[in-house]
């Protein structure tokens, strides 16, 4: 195992298919809601197609090259597969982020979030390269590491660079006039009582329809927009039938 620190750049030569796993300690802050995603850009920098967006509403990467875990293991609270043969050409730069979400509202900063690492694991499980990020202060944003092309060879590097605004700003920077960013509420609401009455032969028959609409990338035009907004988990449905 190799230990990098920030601003080192290492090649990932004979390395093409690994997991990233992220791991920190929330234990005196359990109620942050921390998120990991990825960023495939082109050779001008830029995301410029919403499925090469990887996060919470969409987990595969158009190419298949990046997987984001909806399950965390064991070992790690964020674990992101990487196929670096399935990328394609037009990729040159892979950015994996990690954020508060809604941190700036909530003042929820990594300052108080300790011991953040990533851990490039290989097919044999074993641990190949190991980054611990410096202790942070207001930041609600990070940009964990990047994976880049360089003269044809992978090679990865340790940013750990912070921000003090949420994803949608990282998007704004790293977006392109192809792909905008939304916030609009998208709120599913617990429903605790609903009624379905059984209607008379001679009524007029009404149909009753529960909308569990589930948030995706959603295309309007020429010009993508990705919704960052989260459901709710509908933690019960109560229903009473009447007849």
């Amino acid at each position: 195992m190799v230990n990098i620190i920030k601003g080192q750049k290492v090649s990932l030569e004979g390395l093409k298919t690994f997991n990233l796993g992220i791991n920190w300690n929330q234990a005196s802050y359990p109620d942050y809601d921390i998120d990991a995603s990825i960023l495939l850009l082109s050779e001008n920098g830029k995301l410029e197609e919403e499925e090469n967006f990887i996060f919470y509403n969409h987990h595969i990467s158009k190419c298949s090259s990046v997987i984001l875990s909806t399950n965390s293991s064991n070992a790690y609270k964020k674990n992101i597969e990487v196929n670096l043969d399935k990328t394609p050409d037009d990729i040159s730069r892979l950015i994996f982020v990690l954020t508060i979400d809604n941190g700036d509202t909530l003042n929820q900063r990594f300052g108080n979030i300790e011991n953040i690492q990533v851990d490039l694991v290989d097919n044999q499980n074993s641990t190949f390269y190991q980054y611990f990020l410096a202790p942070l202060s207001n930041e609600t944003a990070l940009i964990l590491m990047e994976i880049y092309r360089n003269k044809g060879e992978w090679k990865l590097q340790a940013t750990g660079n912070g921000f003090n605004a949420g994803l949608d700003k990282i998007l704004e920077q790293y977006g392109s006039d192809k792909v905008n960013v939304t916030e609009e509420s998208a709120t599913i609401h617990p429903i605790q009582n609903i009624e379905i009455k059984k209607e008379s032969e001679d009524s007029t028959s009404k149909e009753s329809t529960i909308n569990l609409t589930k948030i995706t990338l959603e295309k309007k035009g020429d010009v993508v927009k990705i919704n960052l907004s989260k459901a709710k988990k509908i933690e019960e449905i109560h229903l009473k039938l009447l007849w």
